[in-house]
């Protein structure tokens, strides 16, 4: 039998007096909430460890300012005005600090200095079987980081690379047969995007031994570029308020309800569908990054994302990761060199002259190689130069204060605080660079005495610095070479573009 409790008679309140206790309640509420609100910006202005660090006003309390500024897309040259403004430590966010002192370089970014990676860093993975692959770059775990890099360091060597030049070679004249299509027909065509699709498909031969494509069907194959571009705006923007990530893209329960996201990477795709390819059968005599890879993982090796044998997972991670990371940042240098050289006259002939008096000894292949640069160095002076003044990242590389605290340009940050250093800001020092720091000039690396040019090449972050120095760097620095044959050769399609004061 059951028990039985009493009913219970709630009394019924006029809808007035009910309308009247809400009122009185909201009265109360919102005040509070405005105070909670506005106490929670005050204490956030007036940090005790960063209220005296200038900056914008509203990147005090919110950070709302670098997500805007991130967006507008030149964020760059703002860091560089910020910090020319107020000095080495401009306060961006409510705990974020931009350094500007090329000192600071060894402090933040030393191998054993303790600074980690922030969230903004994870957004970057790519998605693998319904959940985040954390490549070199995104892992904020020090011993994943190392550990899935041990295995893999020594296929990037500039000496494992010479092997893989002739694909290089591949690429490179394939583009050339384009170019001098242009030269016969007198047509103008756009270089920028051109050398974008050629960077695209060495990186994707490089990788698998197949050229994506981009340069034999001149256009960008499936919207590849374009959805890595959009990816890279969406982790720039979002990376500034991290949390909405996992509202957003980075949400767990959106492989569930939305499967097709999985199929929305193409440098996964493509990595994938290569890697089946192989194992059908590869070519005996194949070398490539995929091959290398592969063997790896036949032999064994340890060193895999799980903690475990170098597998699949694996080979998909730093495959995709190539063309995803690579591709993108060598075109913006390739780009950023060409640029500099055919907009300022005397580089430009000063190059062709070096190029050309090689050329003439026979000193030069077709195409040139790696190893013959090396005698060039106006041409290597030009490809610094470039990349000095037009960095392939122009973000805040953030990290967080460790441990203990960590003290940057006599100012003590306690643990836990964001800084980080702009590479376009410590590349345009007027201390270290000149009072010309803003201009193309090559000749300061030539004639800079021997601890001025240590000092400026310490001050280079193009690459990163420390253990999480760019893996693919040898890669980006062979291929950025390739600037020199358009001007070798004499493409009248691309000296149309030249004013006639250049000859």
């Amino acid at each position: 039998m059951g028990l039985l409790l009493p009913q219970l008679h709630w009394p019924v309140l006029p809808p007035q007096l009910v309308g009247l206790y809400y009122s009185h309640v909201a009265s109360h509420l919102f005040p509070l909430a405005v105070g909670i609100v506005a106490l929670y910006y005050l204490s956030a202005k007036f940090d005790r460890h960063l209220y005296n660090i200038p900056g914008p006003f509203l990147a005090s309390f919110s950070s709302l300012w670098k997500t805007w500024d991130t967006y507008k897309g030149d964020s760059q040259h703002t860091a560089i005005k910020l910090h020319r403004q107020f000095g080495p430590l401009v306060r961006v966010g409510p705990r974020h600090v931009s350094v500007g002192d090329p000192a600071a370089v060894k402090t933040i970014y030393s191998v054993n200095g303790g600074f980690t990676k922030t969230a903004f860093y994870p957004i970057q993975a790519v998605r693998y079987q319904k959940k985040p692959l954390l490549n070199l770059f995104a892992t904020r775990d020090e011993s994943y980081h190392r550990r899935i890099k041990r295995p893999i360091a020594h296929t990037y060597s500039m000496a494992a690379l010479t092997a893989l030049e002739p694909k290089i070679d591949h690429v490179s004249k394939l583009l050339m047969q384009k170019l001098k299509a242009f030269e016969s027909a007198n047509q103008s065509f756009d270089l920028g995007e051109w050398l974008q699709w050629y960077a695209f498909d060495v990186i994707g031969n490089l990788t698998f031994s197949r050229t994506i494509g981009f340069i034999e069907e001149s256009k960008d194959i499936d919207n590849i570029i374009g959805s890595i571009g959009s990816f890279f705006i969406y982790a720039a923007v979002v990376g500034q308020i991290p949390w909405l990530h996992k509202l957003l893209a980075g949400n767990p329960l959106l492989p569930i309800v939305m499967p097709a996201i999985e199929t929305f990477n193409p440098a996964v795709n493509f990595a994938i569908k290569c890697m089946n390819m192989n194992k059908q059968g590869a070519a005996p005599d194949q070398d490539d990054f995929l091959v290398r890879f592969q063997k790896m993982a036949e032999e064994g090796s340890r060193g895999g994302v799980d903690g475990g044998s170098f597998g699949d997972t694996d080979i998909i991670n730093h495959t995709s990761t190539n063309i995803l990371a690579g591709s993108d940042t060598t075109a913006i240098a390739l780009r950023a060199i060409i640029h500099n050289v055919i907009t300022n006259p005397v580089c430009y002939n000063k190059l062709q002259r070096e190029i050309d008096e090689l050329d003439e000894a026979g000193q030069l292949s077709d195409p040139i190689k790696e190893s013959e640069t090396r005698q060039m160095p106006y041409l290597q002076a030009s490809i610094k130069e470039a990349m000095r003044m037009h960095p392939s990242v122009g973000m805040l590389l953030e990290r967080h204060v460790p441990k203990g605290g960590a003290t940057i340009c006599g100012k003590f940050f306690p643990e836990g605080y964001i800084v980080g250093i702009n590479p376009w800001v410590v590349g345009r020092d007027r201390d270290v660079y000149g009072e010309d720091a803003d201009v193309f000039r090559p000749e300061r690396w030539l004639e800079a005495d021997p601890e001025q040019l240590k000092e400026m090449e310490r001050s280079s972050l193009a690459f990163g610095a420390g253990s999480r120095v760019c893996i693919g760097k040898n890669i980006s620095m062979m291929v950025s070479i390739y600037p020199s044959f358009p001007f070798r050769l004499g493409i009248a399609a691309v000296e149309n573009a030249l004013d006639s004061n250049w000859h």
